[in-house]
């Protein structure tokens, strides 16, 4: 890998995967405890709500418990008296069923929906509409069109998410840049699952904004490091000539980087991911990682529980529709300008 500095050890990646997974929660049904809604200071690009404001009780109905979830709760805790945490663990009717609990229970006053999937949730959002509840998306967008940050189903008020052209654009650019001087580029990018929209879209984006760019395999990774461990290794036997590795996110890069040194490639391949994170930052500044694309949770929960808050008063919800990426800056992360990035997560 160009540029690289140092190879993490055997030992040194597995403790970075395990300090990533110790964010993971229990997959029981109880709902967690609720985080206080006086969290210290402010984000940027948000304000702290006004004094005469009253901060609603939220129920943060998450699609599984780690860092990235857990920064969007922090952040959102600027903006109300609780929230209160429901894991669904990629389990749709699970998250839909703890929706209706939390509308029945009468104990909260809003729900931010980090939904599994954007067309799964119809049931929770007409039963808290139903209940007059409003709902707010949250990281994925809510509905048929994941290329709109603007709230799209009858019931939800507002939307921090997100969006998926953005996304794709984003990691296109990376991937742009990362190419740089070779021609054609050859490129193996891993995607969550056969059909998942959001990974999958950066292939398009990559073959249309990519001069000289030819995917040569795509690999099924899903978010876990151990599926690029398992999947990486033959695309790099069957492709040597390969020049680039999109990654789903920064978490894959040690393994990846791993993958790459034994098949003697690491003064060729780039690395590139997404995310924001700071392993993400770390990799980058040792030079195991070409870049990421940023991502700051903690201003994506403020936001949305934001417009929960002038919702729960009465208030417009403005802006109703917020596109995350576009919150902060830089976006596209890279040893060039990665000491100006703070990560959240």
């Amino acid at each position: 890998m160009t540029g690289r500095k140092r190879m993490l050890p055997a030992i040194a990646v597995c403790a970075a995967l395990l300090a990533l997974a110790a964010g993971c929660g229990s997959s029981d049904d109880a709902e967690p405890a609720a985080t206080g809604g006086d969290t210290a200071g402010t984000t940027a690009g948000t304000t702290a709500s006004d004094a005469g404001a009253k901060k609603p009780r939220i129920a943060f109905l998450q699609y599984v418990d780690a860092g990235y979830p857990e920064a969007m709760r922090d952040g959102a805790g600027d903006y109300a008296e609780s929230v209160t945490p429901f894991i669904a663990n990629f389990d749709p009717q699970k998250q839909n069923q703890q929706c209706r609990d939390a509308v029945q229970s009468g104990r909260y006053d809003a729900i931010l929906l980090n939904a599994v999937d954007p067309t799964t949730t119809t049931p929770c959002v007409n039963a808290a509409k139903a209940a007059d509840i409003p709902v707010v998306a949250v990281e994925i967008p809510i509905g048929e069109d994941v290329t709109t940050s603007e709230p799209q189903v009858d019931g939800v008020v507002g939307s921090a998410v997100i969006n998926y052209a953005t996304n794709a654009e984003s990691v296109a650019a990376l991937t742009k840049d990362a190419c740089a001087g070779a021609d054609p580029c050859n490129i193996i990018v891993s995607v969550a699952t056969p059909t998942d929209v959001l990974t999958n879209q950066v292939i398009p984006a990559i073959e249309s904004d990519v001069p000289g760019a030819k995917i040569v395999q795509k690999i099924v990774t899903g978010y876990d490091p151990s599926g690029v461990t398992k999947a990486l290794p033959d695309a790099l036997t069957a492709h040597p000539d390969v020049d680039v590795v999109v990654l789903t996110a920064d978490n894959a890069a040690p393994p990846a980087a791993d993958a790459v040194e034994r098949a003697g490639l690491a003064d060729q391949v780039k690395l590139v991911a997404n995310g924001g994170s700071r392993q993400g930052v770390e990799l980058i500044e040792e030079g195991i990682l070409y870049g990421t694309v940023g991502g700051w949770p903690r201003q994506m929960g403020a936001a949305a529980a934001k417009m929960a808050q002038q919702a729960f008063n009465g208030e417009a919800v403005d802006p109703s529709g917020v596109d995350v990426q576009r919150i902060d800056e830089p976006l596209l992360v890279t040893e060039e300008n990665v000491e100006q990035f703070t990560p959240e997560w």
